[in-house]
Parts: C-alpha cells; structure tokens; sequence
C-alpha cells in the first residue's frame, strides 16, 4: 500500500495526534451498523472501516449477521469492571505537525463558517486537516489486556 494516497497520509498523519485511528472515511456502511465500536473486529480499505462482527456480542447477534454469517464464538467477556471510558472531542480543527494556521481578512483559502474572516492552512510537507464543527465523543479501552489475552487466544496465526 502507498505511503502517499491520500487516505494513508491522512491516517499517518492524524494518528500522531493519539485521538484513535483517523479514517478518511468514517461514517459506516448505511444500513448495517450505524457507528464503529470497540470490539469490531474488520479490515481498513481505502480509508474506510469494513465492519464483518463484534466480539462483544454473541456470534448470532442480529448485527453481527448481516453481511455474512461468522464461524460460533465465545464472546468476549470484559468482567464486572469498567474497561472503557468515554471522552470529549472538542469541537476545532485538528492538525498534523506540517499544517500552520494564520489568521486573514479578505485571502482565505479554507475557512471555518463561525469564523466570518476565516483561517488560511498551510502545510509544509505532508500533513492532514480535521474540522469539527460541533462537538464529538470518544471511548477508549481503558483494560487493553483483557482484548489482548482474548485477540491471542482467538486469532489463528
């Protein structure tokens, strides 16, 4: 896979900001699953996430059904406690180390609608832009060894 296509700078770049793995294209397949979450087990395409089933569920879950059927499995059992924890993504512009803001009345090159004068980018060498409009949220696995001893136990090398 090339370095230099746009959804591999995109994800190169935006990962370094330790805020997940940045897809270049997030929303999932309509239809199917309506957002990504821990425990999806898929493959990264073209920048996009193909969810086939989550470990989290029973193999049979209605969702985990849709595109094909996966082989019987155990559940992964996270235990009685917490092993995630949600987080806020602030709404703003998120940028990889190349890319400079500077503030301009009347040049914009690319501009933020509750900005009226706008924000020129600027990006020296490769880089990638992420604008929130509003705000998002997050969770992270905050127990990554119950996911590691589950993947090592399951996956057949």
């Amino acid at each position: 896979m090339p370095v230099d296509q746009p959804f591999n700078v995109y994800r190169q770049q935006l990962t370094s900001l330790h805020h997940g793995l940045a897809l270049w294209q997030p929303n999932p397949i309509e239809n199917l699953y309506d957002e990504v979450s821990i425990g999806d087990v898929g493959y990264i395409e073209d920048g996009f996430f193909h969810r086939m089933f989550n470990v989290t569920l029973p193999w049979d879950d209605p969702s985990n059904t849709r595109l094909d059927e996966p082989e019987p499995y155990e559940p992964l059992d996270c235990g009685p406690r917490a092993t995630t924890r949600g987080a806020p993504l602030a709404k703003g512009d998120y940028y990889s180390p190349h890319v400079s803001t500077e503030e301009n009345a009347n040049n914009v090159s690319a501009w933020n609608p509750d900005d009226l004068e706008g924000v020129r980018y600027q990006c020296r060498g490769q880089g990638a832009l992420l604008s929130l409009p509003h705000d998002g949220d997050r969770k992270d696995v905050i127990r990554t060894k119950v996911f590691e001893d589950y993947i090592r136990d399951n996956v057949v090398a």
